[in-house]
Order: C-alpha cells, then structure tokens, then sequence
C-alpha cells in the first residue's frame, strides 16, 4: 500500500499541473528546457507498472544552463488500442553544470506515432535550487525502435 502511495503522489501534483496549465501557458516563460534522451524500457508485466523506462538526457534550460536528466518511468498500455503509453516518474533529477540539482515529477501520454505530452511539477532540489518549485507543460517525440528522443519543457521556475 505505500507503495502505491508512492506512486500516486507525484502523480497528484502533476495532475494539479495540468488543471493549471492555462494559467502556465499565459504567465510569461521563466523557464524552457530543452533534452535530448535516450531510453531502455523493460517489460515487468507488475503492478503498478506494465513496463519500466531508464532515462538519460542531455540539454539545456533558461537560467540553468547545461544540464543533464536522469529518470526512471512507469509506463502502462492505454485502452482501448493500447498502441499509447501512459508514463510517470516521481524521481526526476536535472543537474546543473555546477552539480546542483532540480527535482521533479511528470506524467504524460506516448502516442501511437511517437508524440510525447505531459504535464510536470518541479519540488525541490539541492544547492541554489534546494528550494525550486515550478510547473510546465512537455511535449516532444520518442522513436519506437530507437528509444531515443527529444523534449521541450515550458513553463515557470521559481527558486
């Protein structure tokens, strides 16, 4: 049960992300990042995750510089076709050139065609960031056969 719980939790505050994703996409953009990622997906066929993705990542984001990402997914197939994905990850590590770190939790949809959008919620980190708190939107592209791809978070950051 706590482990569920676990899980749910991040994706509450993402799900708050999206009922204010309104207001995000009108506030002025404080903060854009953009990734490029690599990942390896293993079926586990469990509960509460179908599959697992391990993610790492290169880019850079407004007023953070460079910064590399570091992620581990739950990812489950989407009724009624399942051909999408849902995805979550309440352990999201992006770190600064200068070995801080921001910490955040999101959640999306891959589609069919390899479309990524989400929503994410930044909490926390280490250093300057320790005590960041932002949310945006995700979108971007993951190949099938490749598991490689790019995102492009857009949103607010405030630390």
């Amino acid at each position: 049960m706590r482990r569920l719980a676990r899980f749910l939790q991040p994706l509450l505050l993402v799900g708050v992300a999206v009922l204010f994703s309104p207001a995000i996409a009108a506030a002025p953009l404080s903060f854009q990042a953009t990734i490029t990622f690599s990942e390896q997906v293993s079926i586990t066929g469990g509960v509460p995750c179908f599959g697992t993705g391990t993610i790492e990542g290169t880019g850079t984001a407004t007023r953070v510089g460079a910064i590399t990402l570091t992620s581990t997914d739950c990812i489950n197939p989407l009724p009624p076709a399942f051909t999408s994905f849902g995805f979550a990850s309440h352990n999201v590590v992006l770190t600064a050139s200068s070995g801080d770190q921001l910490y955040a939790t999101y959640a999306g949809i891959l589609s069919a065609e390899g479309r990524i959008t989400g929503s994410y919620v930044i909490y926390g980190g280490t250093g300057r960031y320790a005590h960041a708190a932002g949310a945006g939107v995700l979108s971007g592209f993951e190949g099938f056969d490749t598991g490689t791809g790019q995102i492009t978070l857009r949103g607010v950051l405030a630390y």
